[in-house]
């Protein structure tokens, strides 16, 4: 039962994080200008990543894998 919750929760936090991400790359993309962070892009890549990896957990502990 454990293995259930723990592989829908890595699936939504990975499919938010993933969300999330892309809607600010477009916002950032469209409305950056020269008052933008420098640290923006840093942020949204680790975004990303923290979001690639949620996802990477979950499918392994949905077959099993780990």
């Amino acid at each position: 039962m454990e293995r259930i919750l723990i592989t829908i929760g890595c699936l939504l936090l990975a499919g938010w994080q993933l969300y999330v991400s892309y809607g600010e790359l477009r916002r950032l993309k469209t409305k950056g200008n020269k008052n933008t962070s420098a640290f923006a892009s840093f942020a949204i890549f680790y975004s990303i990543a923290f979001g690639v990896i949620s996802l990477g957990l979950g499918l392994q502990v949905w077959f099993h894998l780990i």
